[in-house]
């Protein structure tokens, strides 16, 4: 990339690294708010019986408690 030198290129830093302060302020992801949001219709609903073996528990399946968020 080409740098200029003198008040030019210096004023081009300088509004590169506010601008870009800038965008990654706008678009990096806030604690308080969701970094996704996912939306959805319902098209159509229906109703009808299920088997019993649908609820079963596999055999050999180990219950184990979930990880807590953020951890790995």
């Amino acid at each position: 990339m080409k740098t200029r030198s003198g008040p030019t290129g210096a004023l081009e830093s300088m509004a590169g690294k506010l601008l870009g302060k800038a965008v990654k302020s706008h678009f990096e992801p806030k604690a308080d708010k969701p970094v996704f949001h996912y939306l959805f219709q319902v098209q159509s609903v229906k109703v009808e019986p299920v088997h019993d073996s649908v609820f079963e528990v596999p055999k050999g399946f180990v219950e184990r408690p979930l990880p807590k968020m953020g951890d790995s």
